[in-house]
């Protein structure tokens, strides 16, 4: 009781504290099971999987035992461990669709596409709807092609009598839409789907990613304050309109009272680290933006928050590790876009800190 006190006030650490000398005695499957999800929840998964093998082992057929070790398995990527659980789990009654979603994933790792297209499409009908309707639409255009995938919409569309599904639907089309830099129909898409009044926010905000990437700034802000006004404390919001200004705009002074306020909701974030730097940047604060740049690609080894800091190493003067970084990533995500532009500005900024 005392260990399930100190989780209701967010306090994992102590709670597997209090609980871990009794686990080392007990035989309690059900008390290692709560144990396991305390080391889930405090991040310790490393201590948590030996742990769920070994209930495994004794337990082979507890559904909780063998969803969650599945789970452990496939974050790790070790596909051919997490694939049976899963397979095991398709069959128990009731877990069939999140079977099936996970079993899309498990195929999409091992590049198994049309297994993984298969897999996700049973997925529709369970609580992974959306993201498995993302999944098929991406992966159909992968394979196939932008307007193959925009037929199986389509086709999805025609059965679907629930306003959610066609939300989600329309949804799926913008982001592919987005995705090939068709930026018009894609805010016409998630203009569809706002039309019918459900996952506003969710509406909202991607089609103010399309309206910035079309260089319609003024109507990106709109959706994007309208979703600050449903909600002051939207830190994705935030921190996305923060962002905007500051790459879009020179008004970096109100951006820097966004990202504020959001790295104060999620300080965190990555992303909202990333932007604090970024912002920074842009006001001449070179040491403040490495400080959050550094940060943020601690937390996160995302190529845009590389090629931020590749930047603002080479104006601080630090070239070598700039470059080495660089270098690093490129091998990583050689095509990406920020790399490869900051990779061909690279000489120039480390001659304007030298100047």
């Amino acid at each position: 009781m005392e260990a399930k006190t100190l989780i209701a006030l967010k306090r994992p650490d102590e709670a597997i504290a209090v609980l871990e000398p009794v686990i080392k005695e007990t035989d309690d499957t059900n008390l290692k099971l709560e144990f396991g999800r305390m080391l889930i929840m405090a991040d310790r998964r490393d201590e948590a999987r030996p742990l769920f093998m070994q209930l495994y082992k004794s337990q082979p057929d507890n559904t909780d035992i063998l969803y969650t070790l599945g789970l452990l398995y496939l974050e790790q990527e070790e596909f051919a461990f997490a694939e049976p659980l899963m397979q095991k789990l398709l069959a128990v009654p009731g877990r069939k669709y999140e079977a099936s979603y996970f079993l899309g994933q498990i195929y999409e790792g091992q590049k198994r596409y049309e297994d993984a297209i298969k897999a996700y499409e049973d997925a529709i009908n369970g609580d992974f709807a959306r993201e498995a309707i993302g999944r098929v639409s991406a992966l159909i255009r992968q394979e196939k092609g932008l307007d193959t995938a925009r037929e199986w919409l389509a086709a999805q569309m025609k059965d679907a009598s629930i306003d959610g599904r066609k939300v989600m639907l329309l949804m799926a089309e913008g982001q592919l839409l987005h995705d090939a830099g068709e930026y018009q129909e894609a805010v016409d898409a998630y203009t569809q789907a706002a039309a019918f009044g459900s996952s506003r926010r969710d509406v909202l905000y991607a089609r103010s990613l399309s309206y910035d990437r079309m260089g319609d700034v003024a109507q990106a802000e709109a959706d994007l304050n309208e979703l600050i006004k449903d909600d002051p404390a939207d830190a994705d919001a935030l921190n996305a309109l923060g962002y905007m200004l500051t790459i879009s705009t020179e008004r970096y002074d109100e951006a820097l009272e966004l990202i504020r306020k959001a790295l104060a909701l999620q300080p965190e974030s990555p992303a909202i680290l990333d932007s604090m730097g970024w912002v920074l940047f842009k006001k001449a604060d070179i040491a403040g933006a490495e400080k959050y740049l550094r940060q943020a690609f601690e937390k996160m080894r995302d190529p845009e928050i590389a090629s931020h800091l590749v930047e603002v190493l080479s104006l601080n003067g630090q070239p070598e590790e700039a470059q080495k970084l660089l270098t690093e990533m490129l091998a990583k995500h050689p095509d990406d876009k920020m790399l490869v532009e900051v990779r061909g500005k690279l000489a120039d900024l480390t001659n304007k800190a030298n100047q």
